[in-house]
Protein backbone atom coordinates (compact mmCIF):
# COMPACT_ATOMS: atom_id res chain seq x y z
CA UNK A 1 0.00 0.00 0.00
CA UNK A 2 1.20 3.13 -1.05
CA UNK A 3 -0.95 6.16 -0.33
CA UNK A 4 -3.30 6.90 2.36
CA UNK A 5 -5.81 6.30 0.17
CA UNK A 6 -4.54 2.44 -0.01
CA UNK A 7 -5.09 2.33 3.57
CA UNK A 8 -8.44 3.22 3.87
CA UNK A 9 -10.14 1.44 1.21
CA UNK A 10 -8.26 -1.85 3.10
CA UNK A 11 -9.55 -0.66 6.48
CA UNK A 12 -13.60 0.23 5.00
CA UNK A 13 -12.83 -3.45 3.87
CA UNK A 14 -11.36 -5.28 6.97
CA UNK A 15 -12.82 -3.19 9.68
CA UNK A 16 -16.29 -2.20 8.12
CA UNK A 17 -18.21 -2.15 11.11
CA UNK A 18 -15.70 -0.95 12.99
CA UNK A 19 -15.95 2.93 14.39
CA UNK A 20 -13.80 4.76 12.82
CA UNK A 21 -14.81 8.26 14.39
CA UNK A 22 -16.84 9.15 17.23
CA UNK A 23 -17.41 13.23 17.50
CA UNK A 24 -18.33 15.03 20.82
CA UNK A 25 -20.48 18.34 21.49
CA UNK A 26 -19.01 21.52 23.15
CA UNK A 27 -20.66 19.38 25.90
CA UNK A 28 -18.53 16.42 25.92
CA UNK A 29 -21.29 14.22 24.92
CA UNK A 30 -21.10 11.92 21.87
CA UNK A 31 -22.64 13.77 19.18
CA UNK A 32 -21.91 11.31 16.29
CA UNK A 33 -19.83 8.42 15.04
CA UNK A 34 -19.30 6.33 11.95
CA UNK A 35 -17.85 3.20 11.38
CA UNK A 36 -15.29 2.71 8.56
CA UNK A 37 -17.74 1.69 6.13
CA UNK A 38 -19.95 4.53 6.61
CA UNK A 39 -17.27 7.04 6.38
CA UNK A 40 -15.41 5.72 2.91
CA UNK A 41 -19.00 5.88 1.51
CA UNK A 42 -19.51 9.27 2.35
CA UNK A 43 -15.84 9.74 0.85
CA UNK A 44 -16.34 7.82 -1.99
CA UNK A 45 -19.69 9.89 -2.73
CA UNK A 46 -17.86 13.21 -2.45
CA UNK A 47 -14.62 12.01 -4.39
CA UNK A 48 -17.35 10.87 -7.38
CA UNK A 49 -18.58 14.47 -7.62
CA UNK A 50 -15.16 16.03 -7.68
CA UNK A 51 -13.41 13.88 -9.83
CA UNK A 52 -16.37 14.90 -12.21
CA UNK A 53 -15.87 18.23 -12.10
CA UNK A 54 -12.32 18.97 -11.54
CA UNK A 55 -8.93 17.81 -12.01
CA UNK A 56 -6.38 15.87 -10.69
CA UNK A 57 -3.48 18.08 -9.06
CA UNK A 58 -6.35 21.19 -8.27
CA UNK A 59 -5.62 23.20 -5.14
CA UNK A 60 -9.62 22.54 -2.71
CA UNK A 61 -9.23 25.22 -0.19
CA UNK A 62 -11.18 23.42 3.07
CA UNK A 63 -13.13 25.80 5.32
CA UNK A 64 -14.05 24.17 7.89
CA UNK A 65 -15.24 23.53 11.90
CA UNK A 66 -14.29 20.94 13.67
CA UNK A 67 -16.29 17.92 12.66
CA UNK A 68 -16.24 14.57 10.35
CA UNK A 69 -17.26 16.85 7.31
CA UNK A 70 -13.84 17.82 7.36
CA UNK A 71 -12.41 14.55 7.46
CA UNK A 72 -14.75 13.60 4.19
CA UNK A 73 -13.90 16.21 2.51
CA UNK A 74 -10.07 16.11 2.98
CA UNK A 75 -10.02 12.25 2.32
CA UNK A 76 -12.16 12.59 -0.91
CA UNK A 77 -9.58 15.42 -2.12
CA UNK A 78 -6.70 12.30 -1.40
CA UNK A 79 -8.93 9.94 -3.37
CA UNK A 80 -9.06 12.22 -6.73
CA UNK A 81 -5.68 13.68 -6.71
CA UNK A 82 -6.76 17.02 -5.78
CA UNK A 83 -4.30 18.87 -3.21
CA UNK A 84 -5.78 19.73 -0.06
CA UNK A 85 -5.45 23.17 1.46
CA UNK A 86 -6.87 22.66 5.09
CA UNK A 87 -7.69 26.65 6.91
CA UNK A 88 -9.60 27.08 10.50
CA UNK A 89 -12.59 28.85 9.88
CA UNK A 90 -13.60 31.80 12.27
CA UNK A 91 -16.50 33.81 12.54
CA UNK A 92 -16.99 36.68 9.25
CA UNK A 93 -15.93 39.65 10.60
CA UNK A 94 -12.81 38.34 11.95
CA UNK A 95 -9.20 39.26 10.35
CA UNK A 96 -8.49 35.86 9.64
CA UNK A 97 -10.09 35.93 6.30
CA UNK A 98 -7.41 38.30 5.45
CA UNK A 99 -5.16 35.72 5.63
CA UNK A 100 -7.10 32.87 4.05
CA UNK A 101 -7.24 35.84 0.78
CA UNK A 102 -3.55 35.88 1.00
CA UNK A 103 -3.09 32.05 0.83
CA UNK A 104 -5.69 31.85 -1.82
CA UNK A 105 -3.76 33.69 -4.20
CA UNK A 106 -0.51 32.11 -3.29
CA UNK A 107 -2.06 28.86 -3.77
CA UNK A 108 -4.25 29.56 -6.57
CA UNK A 109 -7.05 27.91 -4.98
CA UNK A 110 -9.56 25.85 -7.78
CA UNK A 111 -12.37 25.31 -5.49
CA UNK A 112 -13.41 26.03 -2.12
CA UNK A 113 -15.32 23.18 -0.15
CA UNK A 114 -16.92 23.69 3.60
CA UNK A 115 -20.45 22.86 4.75
CA UNK A 116 -24.29 23.59 4.09
CA UNK A 117 -24.32 25.07 7.14
CA UNK A 118 -21.33 27.72 6.44
CA UNK A 119 -21.96 27.96 2.83
CA UNK A 120 -23.60 31.39 2.70
CA UNK A 121 -21.11 32.81 5.32
CA UNK A 122 -18.02 31.95 2.80
CA UNK A 123 -20.30 33.18 0.09
CA UNK A 124 -21.02 36.22 1.54
CA UNK A 125 -17.30 36.64 2.77
CA UNK A 126 -15.76 35.59 -0.80
CA UNK A 127 -18.08 38.07 -3.20
CA UNK A 128 -15.77 40.92 -0.88
CA UNK A 129 -12.65 39.29 -2.68
CA UNK A 130 -11.05 39.46 -5.69
CA UNK A 131 -12.31 35.16 -5.82
CA UNK A 132 -15.50 35.77 -5.74
CA UNK A 133 -15.12 33.65 -8.96
CA UNK A 134 -14.01 30.58 -7.14
CA UNK A 135 -16.57 27.72 -7.32
CA UNK A 136 -17.79 27.37 -3.44
CA UNK A 137 -19.32 24.16 -2.86
CA UNK A 138 -21.00 22.55 0.20
CA UNK A 139 -19.78 19.18 0.84
CA UNK A 140 -22.05 17.78 2.66
CA UNK A 141 -24.89 17.62 -0.03
CA UNK A 142 -22.66 17.33 -3.26
CA UNK A 143 -23.77 13.86 -4.89
CA UNK A 144 -22.54 13.38 -8.17
CA UNK A 145 -23.49 11.25 -11.95
CA UNK A 146 -20.28 8.74 -12.41
CA UNK A 147 -18.95 6.58 -9.10
CA UNK A 148 -15.49 7.45 -7.81
CA UNK A 149 -12.58 5.24 -10.23
CA UNK A 150 -9.07 5.34 -8.89
CA UNK A 151 -7.12 8.50 -9.66
CA UNK A 152 -3.82 6.34 -9.68
CA UNK A 153 -2.38 8.47 -7.16
CA UNK A 154 1.39 8.07 -6.70
CA UNK A 155 4.06 8.30 -3.79
CA UNK A 156 5.35 11.41 -5.41
CA UNK A 157 2.31 13.27 -6.27
CA UNK A 158 1.53 15.99 -3.05
CA UNK A 159 -1.65 14.90 -0.89
CA UNK A 160 -1.65 18.91 0.83
CA UNK A 161 -0.49 22.20 1.28
CA UNK A 162 -0.08 22.53 4.91
CA UNK A 163 0.51 26.37 5.51
CA UNK A 164 2.48 27.33 8.71
CA UNK A 165 -0.10 29.61 10.68
CA UNK A 166 2.49 32.38 10.69
CA UNK A 167 3.88 34.88 7.98
CA UNK A 168 0.32 36.58 6.15
CA UNK A 169 2.22 38.79 3.48
CA UNK A 170 4.47 35.77 2.61
CA UNK A 171 2.56 32.45 3.62
CA UNK A 172 4.60 29.86 3.15
CA UNK A 173 2.60 26.38 2.04
CA UNK A 174 4.75 23.24 2.87
CA UNK A 175 4.37 20.55 0.04
CA UNK A 176 3.71 17.43 2.04
CA UNK A 177 3.87 14.30 -0.98
CA UNK A 178 2.19 11.14 0.16
CA UNK A 179 5.16 9.45 -0.25
CA UNK A 180 6.29 11.82 3.21
CA UNK A 181 2.72 11.09 5.10
CA UNK A 182 2.94 7.37 4.69
CA UNK A 183 6.28 7.48 5.91
CA UNK A 184 5.67 10.06 8.71
CA UNK A 185 2.53 7.52 9.41
CA UNK A 186 5.08 4.83 9.81
CA UNK A 187 7.65 6.72 12.18
CA UNK A 188 4.37 7.74 14.35
CA UNK A 189 3.34 3.88 14.48
CA UNK A 190 6.86 2.93 15.66
CA UNK A 191 7.75 5.48 17.73
CA UNK A 192 4.27 4.85 19.66
CA UNK A 193 3.72 1.62 19.52
CA UNK A 194 0.32 1.72 17.90
CA UNK A 195 -1.63 -1.02 15.91
CA UNK A 196 -5.26 -1.00 14.96
CA UNK A 197 -6.53 -1.22 18.66
CA UNK A 198 -5.14 1.84 19.53
CA UNK A 199 -7.83 4.51 20.27
CA UNK A 200 -6.78 7.81 19.45
CA UNK A 201 -8.60 10.76 20.56
CA UNK A 202 -8.35 14.63 21.53
CA UNK A 203 -8.68 18.17 20.60
CA UNK A 204 -6.63 19.51 18.32
CA UNK A 205 -7.36 21.67 15.45
CA UNK A 206 -7.59 19.81 11.94
CA UNK A 207 -5.68 22.06 10.17
CA UNK A 208 -2.84 22.25 12.24
CA UNK A 209 -0.25 19.58 11.69
CA UNK A 210 -0.41 17.45 14.52
CA UNK A 211 -4.03 17.30 14.45
CA UNK A 212 -4.46 16.67 11.38
CA UNK A 213 -1.51 14.40 11.16
CA UNK A 214 -1.03 13.13 14.48
CA UNK A 215 -4.10 12.19 15.30
CA UNK A 216 -6.86 12.01 12.36
CA UNK A 217 -4.27 10.40 9.63
CA UNK A 218 -2.65 8.15 12.00
CA UNK A 219 -6.08 6.69 12.87
CA UNK A 220 -6.96 6.18 9.43
CA UNK A 221 -3.86 5.13 8.89
CA UNK A 222 -3.87 2.58 11.11
CA UNK A 223 -7.72 1.33 10.91
CA UNK A 224 -8.37 2.65 14.61
CA UNK A 225 -10.98 4.20 16.20
CA UNK A 226 -10.58 8.21 17.02
CA UNK A 227 -12.38 10.54 19.34
CA UNK A 228 -13.07 13.66 18.79
CA UNK A 229 -13.51 17.23 20.28
CA UNK A 230 -13.10 21.29 19.35
CA UNK A 231 -10.54 23.18 20.18
CA UNK A 232 -13.11 25.62 21.28
CA UNK A 233 -14.88 22.94 23.49
CA UNK A 234 -11.35 21.67 25.43
CA UNK A 235 -10.94 25.94 26.53
CA UNK A 236 -14.00 25.84 27.79
CA UNK A 237 -14.45 22.89 29.60
CA UNK A 238 -10.90 21.11 29.85
CA UNK A 239 -12.03 18.65 32.43
CA UNK A 240 -14.39 17.02 29.90
CA UNK A 241 -10.62 15.70 27.45
CA UNK A 242 -9.75 14.18 30.49
CA UNK A 243 -13.44 12.32 30.89
CA UNK A 244 -13.11 11.66 27.23
CA UNK A 245 -9.98 9.60 27.68
CA UNK A 246 -11.28 8.00 30.55
CA UNK A 247 -14.82 6.98 29.20
CA UNK A 248 -13.16 5.91 25.72
CA UNK A 249 -10.55 4.29 27.52
CA UNK A 250 -8.11 6.48 24.84
CA UNK A 251 -4.42 5.61 24.61
CA UNK A 252 -2.87 8.12 22.69
CA UNK A 253 -3.50 12.10 23.09
CA UNK A 254 -1.61 15.12 24.00
CA UNK A 255 -0.97 18.96 22.63
CA UNK A 256 1.38 21.59 23.77
CA UNK A 257 2.69 22.48 26.76
CA UNK A 258 0.06 25.17 27.41
CA UNK A 259 -2.82 22.60 27.39
CA UNK A 260 -1.50 20.21 30.31
CA UNK A 261 -1.27 24.06 32.56
CA UNK A 262 -4.93 24.76 31.27
CA UNK A 263 -5.67 21.61 32.83
CA UNK A 264 -4.19 21.95 36.01
CA UNK A 265 -5.82 25.62 36.54
CA UNK A 266 -9.32 24.12 35.63
CA UNK A 267 -8.90 21.19 37.63
CA UNK A 268 -11.97 20.19 39.43
CA UNK A 269 -11.99 17.15 40.96
CA UNK A 270 -16.14 17.11 41.82
CA UNK A 271 -15.97 16.83 37.29
CA UNK A 272 -13.17 14.62 37.61
CA UNK A 273 -14.98 12.15 40.15
CA UNK A 274 -14.80 8.35 39.11
CA UNK A 275 -12.79 8.94 35.84
CA UNK A 276 -9.75 6.37 35.32
CA UNK A 277 -6.64 7.98 33.38
CA UNK A 278 -4.77 4.60 33.56
CA UNK A 279 -5.68 3.56 29.28
CA UNK A 280 -4.06 6.78 28.73
CA UNK A 281 -0.76 5.22 27.40
CA UNK A 282 1.23 7.60 25.45
CA UNK A 283 0.43 11.31 26.29
CA UNK A 284 2.50 13.31 24.06
CA UNK A 285 3.71 16.84 24.26
CA UNK A 286 4.97 19.17 21.94
CA UNK A 287 4.69 22.08 19.26
CA UNK A 288 6.31 24.56 21.92
CA UNK A 289 8.60 24.36 24.76
CA UNK A 290 8.32 21.39 26.72
CA UNK A 291 8.54 22.30 30.48
CA UNK A 292 9.57 20.09 33.35
CA UNK A 293 7.56 21.68 35.97
CA UNK A 294 4.76 21.31 33.69
CA UNK A 295 5.07 17.69 33.11
CA UNK A 296 5.67 17.29 37.12
CA UNK A 297 2.57 19.41 38.17
CA UNK A 298 0.40 17.61 36.09
CA UNK A 299 1.52 14.24 37.27
CA UNK A 300 1.01 15.32 40.32
CA UNK A 301 -2.29 16.81 40.21
CA UNK A 302 -3.79 13.78 38.21
CA UNK A 303 -2.02 10.92 39.47
CA UNK A 304 -5.05 10.23 42.27
CA UNK A 305 -6.69 9.56 38.32
CA UNK A 306 -4.61 6.94 37.75
CA UNK A 307 -2.01 8.98 35.36
CA UNK A 308 1.59 8.50 36.23
CA UNK A 309 4.89 10.49 34.92
CA UNK A 310 6.28 8.00 32.93
CA UNK A 311 3.40 7.97 30.35
CA UNK A 312 4.44 11.64 29.58
CA UNK A 313 5.60 11.81 25.61
CA UNK A 314 7.91 14.60 24.88
CA UNK A 315 8.16 14.95 21.25
CA UNK A 316 9.53 16.96 18.56
CA UNK A 317 8.81 18.04 14.69
CA UNK A 318 6.82 20.70 12.17
CA UNK A 319 5.18 20.99 9.36
CA UNK A 320 8.33 20.67 7.18
CA UNK A 321 9.10 17.25 8.11
CA UNK A 322 5.04 16.28 7.88
CA UNK A 323 4.85 15.71 11.18
CA UNK A 324 7.22 13.77 13.35
CA UNK A 325 11.03 13.84 13.76
CA UNK A 326 11.59 12.63 17.68
CA UNK A 327 10.28 10.78 20.56
CA UNK A 328 10.85 8.21 23.33
CA UNK A 329 9.22 5.31 24.28
CA UNK A 330 6.05 4.88 25.89
CA UNK A 331 5.76 3.81 29.57
CA UNK A 332 9.29 4.62 29.97
CA UNK A 333 10.50 7.81 31.59
CA UNK A 334 11.94 10.89 29.58
CA UNK A 335 15.64 12.13 29.89
CA UNK A 336 16.63 15.17 31.46
CA UNK A 337 19.24 17.30 31.77
CA UNK A 338 20.29 19.41 34.42
CA UNK A 339 22.51 23.17 32.67
CA UNK A 340 23.74 26.31 33.75
CA UNK A 341 20.99 28.74 32.19
CA UNK A 342 23.47 31.30 31.47
CA UNK A 343 26.11 29.15 29.55
CA UNK A 344 22.88 28.02 27.81
CA UNK A 345 21.88 31.04 26.83
CA UNK A 346 24.98 31.85 25.20
CA UNK A 347 25.02 28.03 23.40
CA UNK A 348 26.46 26.48 25.73
CA UNK A 349 26.14 23.40 27.92
CA UNK A 350 27.71 23.57 31.17
CA UNK A 351 26.09 21.03 33.76
CA UNK A 352 24.45 21.69 37.02
CA UNK A 353 22.73 20.30 40.23
CA UNK A 354 19.62 21.05 40.69
CA UNK A 355 19.62 22.89 43.35
CA UNK A 356 21.85 25.12 42.31
CA UNK A 357 20.15 28.80 41.19
CA UNK A 358 21.35 29.15 37.92
CA UNK A 359 20.38 25.72 36.73
CA UNK A 360 17.74 25.34 34.25
CA UNK A 361 15.70 21.15 33.43
CA UNK A 362 16.12 20.84 29.74
CA UNK A 363 13.58 17.75 28.67
CA UNK A 364 14.60 15.78 26.07
CA UNK A 365 12.21 15.31 22.83
CA UNK A 366 13.43 11.65 22.33
CA UNK A 367 15.22 9.86 19.68
CA UNK A 368 14.86 9.76 15.61
CA UNK A 369 13.86 6.87 14.08
CA UNK A 370 14.79 6.34 10.68
CA UNK A 371 15.62 9.86 10.07
CA UNK A 372 18.88 11.55 9.89
CA UNK A 373 18.94 13.95 12.77
CA UNK A 374 22.48 16.36 12.85
CA UNK A 375 23.37 19.22 14.46
CA UNK A 376 25.17 22.17 12.58
CA UNK A 377 27.11 25.24 12.83
CA UNK A 378 24.54 27.27 11.48
CA UNK A 379 27.37 29.21 9.35
CA UNK A 380 29.99 27.09 8.72
CA UNK A 381 27.83 24.19 8.32
CA UNK A 382 30.47 21.72 9.89
CA UNK A 383 28.43 18.68 11.98
CA UNK A 384 28.92 19.29 15.63
CA UNK A 385 29.43 16.78 18.23
CA UNK A 386 27.87 15.68 21.34
CA UNK A 387 26.97 18.28 23.39
CA UNK A 388 27.55 21.26 21.39
CA UNK A 389 24.56 23.56 20.75
CA UNK A 390 23.77 24.02 17.06
CA UNK A 391 21.36 24.37 14.02
CA UNK A 392 19.02 21.04 14.11
CA UNK A 393 18.94 19.25 10.33
CA UNK A 394 16.84 16.61 9.12
CA UNK A 395 17.06 14.73 6.24
CA UNK A 396 14.83 11.49 5.56
CA UNK A 397 11.38 10.51 3.81
CA UNK A 398 9.37 12.57 6.21
CA UNK A 399 11.22 15.71 4.97
CA UNK A 400 8.26 17.70 2.76
CA UNK A 401 9.29 18.51 -0.65
CA UNK A 402 9.46 22.67 -0.11
CA UNK A 403 7.46 25.51 -0.38
CA UNK A 404 4.81 25.74 -2.80
CA UNK A 405 5.77 28.64 -5.38
CA UNK A 406 9.10 29.79 -3.80
CA UNK A 407 11.96 27.62 -5.51
CA UNK A 408 14.74 30.15 -3.94
CA UNK A 409 13.85 28.99 -0.16
CA UNK A 410 13.08 25.74 -0.97
CA UNK A 411 16.58 25.67 -2.32
CA UNK A 412 17.49 27.46 0.94
CA UNK A 413 15.86 25.29 3.64
CA UNK A 414 14.98 21.78 2.36
CA UNK A 415 18.29 21.85 0.62
CA UNK A 416 21.45 22.57 2.89
CA UNK A 417 24.53 20.37 2.46
CA UNK A 418 27.12 19.76 5.51
CA UNK A 419 30.80 20.82 5.10
CA UNK A 420 32.53 18.76 3.82
CA UNK A 421 29.35 17.54 1.73
CA UNK A 422 27.92 13.63 2.32
CA UNK A 423 25.78 13.65 -0.47
CA UNK A 424 22.43 14.32 1.23
CA UNK A 425 19.93 17.19 1.14
CA UNK A 426 19.38 18.61 4.68
CA UNK A 427 16.13 20.57 5.92
CA UNK A 428 17.67 23.69 8.74
CA UNK A 429 15.19 23.89 10.88
CA UNK A 430 15.99 26.93 12.41
CA UNK A 431 15.80 25.38 16.44
CA UNK A 432 18.72 25.20 18.21
CA UNK A 433 19.86 22.42 20.14
CA UNK A 434 21.85 19.52 21.22
CA UNK A 435 22.49 15.91 21.34
CA UNK A 436 23.37 13.46 24.08
CA UNK A 437 23.50 9.73 23.87
CA UNK A 438 21.20 10.37 20.73
CA UNK A 439 18.32 12.00 22.57
CA UNK A 440 17.61 15.21 21.09
CA UNK A 441 17.36 18.38 23.17
CA UNK A 442 16.03 21.62 21.56
CA UNK A 443 17.19 24.74 23.56
CA UNK A 444 16.06 27.87 21.09
CA UNK A 445 14.84 29.07 17.81
CA UNK A 446 17.77 30.60 15.09
CA UNK A 447 14.99 32.64 14.19
CA UNK A 448 12.79 35.48 15.56
CA UNK A 449 9.72 32.94 15.68
CA UNK A 450 6.91 33.68 18.64
CA UNK A 451 4.69 30.10 19.55
CA UNK A 452 2.67 30.82 21.87
CA UNK A 453 -0.29 28.07 22.56
CA UNK A 454 1.29 26.12 19.88
CA UNK A 455 0.48 28.83 17.45
CA UNK A 456 3.63 30.01 15.05
CA UNK A 457 3.68 33.63 14.86
CA UNK A 458 5.77 35.97 12.88
CA UNK A 459 6.70 39.10 14.60
CA UNK A 460 6.82 41.07 11.67
CA UNK A 461 3.44 40.15 10.83
CA UNK A 462 2.76 41.99 14.38
CA UNK A 463 4.73 44.94 13.43
CA UNK A 464 3.10 45.53 10.48
CA UNK A 465 -0.52 45.04 12.05
CA UNK A 466 0.59 47.49 14.87
CA UNK A 467 0.93 50.08 11.98
CA UNK A 468 -2.11 49.34 9.78
CA UNK A 469 -4.52 49.78 13.02
CA UNK A 470 -3.59 52.57 14.60
CA UNK A 471 -2.18 55.58 13.19
CA UNK A 472 -0.16 57.06 15.73
CA UNK A 473 2.15 54.39 15.07
CA UNK A 474 2.53 54.32 11.35
CA UNK A 475 5.47 56.37 11.31
CA UNK A 476 7.02 54.81 14.04
CA UNK A 477 9.05 51.45 14.69
CA UNK A 478 8.11 48.37 16.41
CA UNK A 479 9.51 45.39 17.75
CA UNK A 480 7.34 42.15 18.68
CA UNK A 481 9.09 39.20 20.30
CA UNK A 482 8.36 36.41 22.36
CA UNK A 483 9.12 35.76 26.43
CA UNK A 484 8.84 32.92 28.07
CA UNK A 485 6.73 32.85 31.43
CA UNK A 486 5.64 30.82 33.83
CA UNK A 487 2.50 30.36 32.28
CA UNK A 488 4.50 29.98 28.51
CA UNK A 489 5.50 32.09 25.76
CA UNK A 490 3.97 35.35 25.85
CA UNK A 491 4.04 38.24 23.33
CA UNK A 492 5.83 41.32 24.44
CA UNK A 493 5.86 44.38 21.95
CA UNK A 494 8.47 47.70 21.93
CA UNK A 495 6.62 50.77 20.43
CA UNK A 496 8.05 53.72 19.08
CA UNK A 497 5.61 56.94 19.85
CA UNK A 498 5.97 60.59 19.03
CA UNK A 499 6.31 62.45 22.35
CA UNK A 500 4.62 65.88 20.25
CA UNK A 501 1.58 63.83 20.42
CA UNK A 502 1.36 64.91 23.79
CA UNK A 503 -0.63 62.19 25.00
CA UNK A 504 -2.31 62.14 29.11
CA UNK A 505 -1.88 58.99 30.70
CA UNK A 506 -5.68 58.35 30.40
CA UNK A 507 -5.47 58.70 26.18
CA UNK A 508 -2.14 56.08 26.46
CA UNK A 509 -3.93 53.66 28.56
CA UNK A 510 -6.80 53.69 25.64
CA UNK A 511 -4.15 53.88 23.30
CA UNK A 512 -2.65 50.64 24.16
CA UNK A 513 -5.84 48.89 25.04
CA UNK A 514 -7.07 48.72 21.50
CA UNK A 515 -3.70 47.95 20.34
CA UNK A 516 -3.92 44.96 22.80
CA UNK A 517 -7.49 44.09 21.83
CA UNK A 518 -6.49 44.32 17.93
CA UNK A 519 -3.47 42.39 18.05
CA UNK A 520 -5.01 39.70 20.39
CA UNK A 521 -8.56 39.67 17.95
CA UNK A 522 -6.27 39.29 14.53
CA UNK A 523 -3.46 36.98 15.65
CA UNK A 524 -5.88 34.90 18.32
CA UNK A 525 -3.18 35.60 20.85
CA UNK A 526 -2.52 37.51 23.86
CA UNK A 527 -0.37 40.14 24.38
CA UNK A 528 1.72 40.48 27.63
CA UNK A 529 3.02 43.67 27.17
CA UNK A 530 3.16 46.74 25.58
CA UNK A 531 6.50 49.31 25.71
CA UNK A 532 5.81 52.77 24.57
CA UNK A 533 9.52 53.78 24.07
CA UNK A 534 10.39 57.56 22.14
CA UNK A 535 10.62 57.75 18.50
CA UNK A 536 14.33 57.06 16.75
CA UNK A 537 15.02 55.12 20.21
CA UNK A 538 14.05 51.13 19.31
CA UNK A 539 17.85 49.55 18.14
CA UNK A 540 18.00 49.40 14.47
CA UNK A 541 21.00 48.05 11.98
CA UNK A 542 22.99 50.48 10.05
CA UNK A 543 20.37 49.80 7.32
CA UNK A 544 17.57 50.83 9.62
CA UNK A 545 15.97 47.38 9.71
CA UNK A 546 15.22 46.92 13.41
CA UNK A 547 17.23 44.87 15.83
CA UNK A 548 14.54 42.59 17.52
CA UNK A 549 16.94 40.30 19.70
CA UNK A 550 18.87 43.36 20.86
CA UNK A 551 15.93 45.29 21.58
CA UNK A 552 14.76 42.35 24.03
CA UNK A 553 18.27 42.47 26.02
CA UNK A 554 17.53 45.97 26.36
CA UNK A 555 14.09 45.66 27.63
CA UNK A 556 15.01 43.11 29.80
CA UNK A 557 17.73 45.01 31.57
CA UNK A 558 15.48 48.04 31.65
CA UNK A 559 17.52 50.01 28.95
CA UNK A 560 14.81 51.24 27.25
CA UNK A 561 13.28 54.81 27.78
CA UNK A 562 9.78 54.01 28.75
CA UNK A 563 7.36 56.35 27.84
CA UNK A 564 4.41 54.24 29.21
CA UNK A 565 3.21 50.39 29.11
CA UNK A 566 1.39 47.86 30.50
CA UNK A 567 2.90 44.80 32.00
CA UNK A 568 0.83 41.64 33.02
CA UNK A 569 4.29 39.33 33.25
CA UNK A 570 5.27 38.60 36.48
CA UNK A 571 8.47 39.85 37.80
CA UNK A 572 9.97 36.15 37.62
CA UNK A 573 9.11 36.23 34.24
CA UNK A 574 11.92 38.51 33.37
CA UNK A 575 14.80 37.47 35.45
Amino acid sequence: MKTIVDYLNYNAEHYAKKHAVIMLNDKGEEAERLTYSEINQKILTLAGYLQQNFNKGDRALLLYRTGVEFIVAFMACEFCGIIAVPMSLYAKKSPHFHRIEHIMQDAAVNLILTTEKLHGEVLEWLAETPYAATPCLPSDVLVGNRPWTSADVQPEDLAFLQYTSGSTGNPKGVMVSHGNLIHNSLLIKHKYHHDNNTVMGGWLPFYHDMGLIGLILQSLYLGSTLVLMSPVAFVKHPMNWLKAISDYKINTSGGPNFCFEHSIEKANDQKLEGIDLSHWHACFNGSEPIKSQTIDAFSERFARFGFSRNLFYPCYGMAETTLFVTGGTPHVAHETLTVDREALAANKIIFQTPDSSSAVTLVSSGQAYDLDVVIVDPVSHQRLADGEVGEVWIHGESVAQGYWGKPEQTREIFHAELSPSNGKHYLRTGDMGFQQQNELYITGRQKDLVIVNGRNIYPQDIEQRIKESEPLFASGLSAAFGLESERGERVVVVQEIDKRHGLEPEQLTQLITRLRFEIGRYFEVPVAVITLIARGTLPRTTSGKVQRRRTKEMWLKGELPSVFGFDELPVASKE
